[in-house]
């Protein structure tokens, strides 16, 4: 019977190969987890690159959509800032010691009113993304899944994500 010697090499690759394997799995397996979000340029890029492969677009018609696009967020921005302050009050009526019924309900119908106001400028920016895609664009637009989010919501993005309004790298 033959005896196994090991070589103090052999083992030192051996434990290098491992630590090198674990490393890759666990980088692959927790990765997500511990990535930063990613910025406003690059969330605009992805979102034109998704539309432009789900719906074919020409590059006069991406030119068009980022303009219209920023045109909406400038619009959108100073009722997102209202929306905020009102939601700061909130926050600072419930925290008092006796909150007043009256004055949060006073804080929901502000809130609803600006609500409104942006899903109407949600629809008529729609209407104007309907005159620059073609009639089957639009529709593929209209009846993608946005994760049941409704339109305008970008691919990946659900209620409560920042961005609308504030890209500010887009200035």
């Amino acid at each position: 019977m033959k005896s196994v010697i090991f070589k103090p090499w052999l083992v030192l690759v051996l434990i290098f190969l491992a630590g090198v394997g674990t490393g890759i799995l666990l980088t692959v397996g927790l990765g997500a987890h511990f990535m930063h979000p990613p910025g406003v340029q690059i969330m605009k890029r992805h979102w034109m690159s998704f539309l432009t492969e789900k719906l074919n677009l020409t590059a006069d018609q991406q030119g068009k959509l980022l303009a219209l696009h920023k045109e909406k967020n400038a619009e959108a921005k100073p009722l997102f800032d209202q929306m905020k302050a009102i939601r700061d009050k909130v926050k600072a009526e419930l925290l008092k010691s006796e909150p007043s019924k009256q004055a949060l309900d006073n804080f929901a119908s502000q809130l609803g009113d600006l609500h409104r106001q942006l899903v109407r400028n949600m629809n008529e920016h729609l209407l104007k993304v309907k005159a620059i895609l073609t009639p089957d664009q639009f529709s593929k637009l209209v009846n993608f899944d946005w994760m049941g989010s409704g339109p305008g919501m970008h691919p990946g993005m659900h209620h409560g994500m920042g961005g609308h309004g504030s890209d500010k790298d887009s200035e």
